[in-house]
């Protein structure tokens, strides 16, 4: 019996193709990961010390819809256990985890705003920026 190296999600009428599961995706960071799919759902077979920053893995499927990337995270959990890692889904957008990271983060949006790169009707979007 062949090895199988692709599983598709079920398709939607009318949309792109569904993701799939790629046994054999790119291994790289969580951090080149969101680089290369902003805002999207990805599913990693996250490799190597849980606690360092830069942890990374093998990119096995994203996509636009949680539902697709949720469904393919399950189908991933039965199909293949893996002894080696754990899998992880998380949408595509970077996390602040330090307070310098924070503070250079803050100094972008100020900057932006200041040039009139970003409207106080996009920040309120991500901020409460509201005064009590």
């Amino acid at each position: 019996m062949a090895a199988r190296t692709r599983t598709t999600a079920k398709q939607r009428r009318g949309s792109e193709p569904a993701p799939a599961i790629d046994w054999d995706g790119p291994i790289m960071t969580v951090d080149e990961a969101i680089d290369l799919y902003p805002g999207q759902w990805m599913l990693m077979l996250l490799l190597g010390d849980p606690f360092k920053e830069s942890r990374g893995g093998r990119l096995l499927a994203h996509g636009d819809s949680h539902e697709q990337i949720s469904a393919l995270s399950v189908e991933v959990a039965r199909a293949r256990p893996h002894p080696d890692g754990v899998y992880s889904m998380f949408d595509g957008y970077h996390l602040i985890r330090t307070g310098e990271g924070l503070r250079r983060l803050l100094d972008e949006l100020y900057e932006k705003a200041v040039a009139g790169e970003i409207s106080e009707a996009e920040l309120d979007k991500h901020f409460d920026l509201h005064t009590y």
